[in-house]
């Protein structure tokens, strides 16, 4: 058996493979990391205003104000949270309003969604190819090093599907 090397002529396509795979890989990371965009980002503000809405005017219904002797109002603490609770639509409007003068045009989610899918069935189709790759390059006597992230379904079913 010959140790398949990197630079060894035969292993070419292998590492064409391979490549491909890598930059798939690359490209999903990037897509993973990629800025939320603004609707999304409106979707998260909504939840944490709602969550925030709950308990703050809860705080606000506590502090009653009760008429003392000397006709002073007991202090009232105004917190942030009780700002954005005494008017949430209005809070979710102007943060939009910031975002949108300060953000760059981000992916649409049904875009990075459907590039993810796409991205994960060509990654499919690759790793299919290189198993077959290596399957052949076994044949004709070389000793391959797979990835260590390989499916191991994947090549059972490749095997089996080959020795059918």
């Amino acid at each position: 058996m010959i140790f398949l090397d990197e630079h060894h002529v035969a292993g070419e396509r292998l590492r064409q493979i391979r490549a491909e795979i890598a930059a798939l890989d690359a490209e999903r990371a990037e897509l993973e990391r990629a800025p939320l965009s603004l609707a999304e980002v409106e979707q998260r503000i909504r939840q944490e205003v709602a969550r925030i809405v709950q308990y703050a005017l809860g705080n606000l219904r506590d502090q009653a104000i009760r008429p003392s002797r000397d006709l002073q109002t007991p202090r009232l603490d105004v917190t942030a949270e009780m700002l954005v609770a005494l008017d949430p639509e209005g809070f979710v409007e102007k943060a939009m309003a910031y975002l949108r003068s300060r953000t760059p045009k981000n992916i649409d989610p049904a875009k990075r969604e459907k590039r993810l899918a796409e991205n994960t069935k060509q990654r499919a189709e690759l790793e299919e190819a290189e198993e077959r790759e290596v399957l052949a390059l076994e044949a004709e006597g070389y000793y391959v090093v797979r990835r260590a992230d390989v499916d191991p379904r994947l090549v059972e079913r490749i095997w089996t599907e080959d020795a059918a």
